[in-house]
């Protein structure tokens, strides 16, 4: 059970996270996104990830069984993901898959899988691959970016069952698309914000998705 008191550590961890992202984003603008910078850009965004897994964590109380757990787990990949992401671009790209895999097994679970989501998956994995294939040719990068589409369309088609969570996976594949333009085509900075700001306001939403919960 989640008490005020847990309301407002949870409020203030949030408000916590955002201003933590000020002096990130000012400094990679100072600075850049240089490889120098690397090991500083990691190191910031411990400190912001750790404010939004201490929001989830107590939000939790509100929530039993598996889905709470899974949300929790993915989360945790997340975080990996984001931390690391600077580092390593596909490091932290396979900590993000995880943490889809855990999203998709937890809706799985609670909502089930129908017919028409299977063919809208089977539809959207084969567009979005066929696009792929036409704008990179046959590249040794396909087989592992199709994977990763194909992770993306069973996030999307699994969250059909809760508006809520539909409306946080649009949010969240938003952010990769944001993220895929700006890393194929238009490396500005002011997308990196546009990406971020996406990609947490993703995370707040599955932060607090533990609120919305009726069970004790």
């Amino acid at each position: 059970m989640v008490n005020s008191k847990d309301n407002k550590r949870a409020i203030i961890l949030f408000l916590l996270g955002i201003i933590l992202c000020i002096p990130y984003l000012l400094m990679c603008h100072r600075f850049g996104r240089t490889p120098e910078m690397k090991p500083f850009r990691c190191l910031f965004k411990i400190p912001i990830n750790l404010c939004w897994m201490g929001v989830a964590c107590i939000g939790s109380k509100r929530m039993q069984g598996d889905l709470k757990k899974k949300i929790l787990m993915a989360l945790t990949f997340y975080m990996i993901g984001d931390i690391l992401a600077p580092a390593h671009y596909l490091v932290g790209g396979v900590a993000f898959g995880i943490g889809h895999l855990f999203i998709i097994s937890g809706y799985i679970r609670q909502y089930g899988m129908s017919r028409r989501q299977l063919g809208c998956l089977a539809a959207i994995s084969a567009v979005l691959i066929t696009i792929l294939i036409a704008s990179l040719g046959f590249d040794w990068k396909i087989p592992f970016i199709s994977i990763y589409i194909i992770i993306l369309a069973t996030l999307y088609v699994s969250s059909f069952g809760d508006k809520y969570y539909f409306l946080t996976v649009n949010i969240f594949l938003l952010s990769d698309v944001i993220a895929y333009v700006r890393k194929m085509f238009f490396n500005y900075n002011w997308l990196y914000d546009i990406t971020l700001s996406v990609y947490y306001l993703a995370i707040f939403l599955y932060c607090f998705s533990f609120w919305k919960s009726e069970e004790k």
